[in-house]
C-alpha cells in the first residue's frame, strides 16, 4: 500500500493520517511496522532495480538497423534515460514517504533496537546513492532531506538518553 500511495500526495497524506490513527487505537506497534516497513521499501528497489538493469541489457541487445543507426542509437538511449528517470522517481517518493512513516512513528516510544535499525537502513540510503540515477535534482533533494531528518531525530534521541 506504501509503494502505491508514495508518489500520488493525496494517497501518501492519507496514509500517513491513517496511520497515526490506528496507532492511537494500538491496531499498530511501531517496534515491528517500521523494521517491516524498511525491509519492503529494500525488497522494492531491489526490484526496480533489477527490472530496470534487465531493460536496460535488453534494449542494448536490439540489433541497430544499417539504414539509420545513429537516430536508433539515440532513441534507444532516451528510452534508458527515460526508463531511469521513473525508476528514480519511484525510489525517491518511496524513500520520501518511508522518512515521513518513520517520522511519525519516532515520536511514540520506539525501542532501542527500532532506532538502530531506523539509523542502519538511512545510513544505507545516504552512502549508496547515486545522483546520475536518482532522478531530478528537486525529488532527490526531497528524499535527501527527510532522510536527513530523520538522522537527526534519531540523533537527538541518542542526545537524551545519556
Amino acid at each position: 500500500m506504501v509503494l502505491q500511495c508514495s508518489n500520488h500526495a493525496p494517497r501518501a497524506d492519507y496514509l500517513l493520517f491513517a496511520l497515526r490513527t490506528l496507532f492511537r487505537v494500538s491496531y499498530i506497534n511501531w517496534d515491528t511496522f517500521l523494521p517491516s516497513l524498511l525491509s519492503s521499501v529494500s525488497a522494492a528497489e531491489a526490484s526496480l532495480n533489477q527490472a530496470g538493469s534487465s531493460a536496460t541489457s535488453s534494449q542494448s541487445l536490439v540489433p541497430v538497423p544499417s539504414g539509420n543507426e545513429q537516430g536508433s542509437v539515440i532513441v534507444r538511449d532516451n528510452a534508458m534515460r527515460n526508463s531511469q528517470r521513473v525508476r528514480a522517481a519511484a525510489i525517491n517518493s518511496l524513500r520520501q514517504i518511508s522518512c515521513k512513516i518513520i517520522l511519525i512513528g519516532i515520536e511514540f516510544n520506539l525501542k532501542p533496537f527500532t532506532h538502530a535499525e531506523i539509523f542502519q537502513y538511512m545510513m544505507s540510503w545516504l552512502v549508496n546513492w547515486d545522483m546520475r540515477e536518482m532522478g531530478t535534482e528537486k525529488s532527490l533533494a526531497e528524499w535527501l532531506r527527510s532522510c536527513l531528518e530523520v538522522m537527526w531525530v534519531l540523533a537527538e534521541w541518542l542526545r537524551s538518553q545519556d
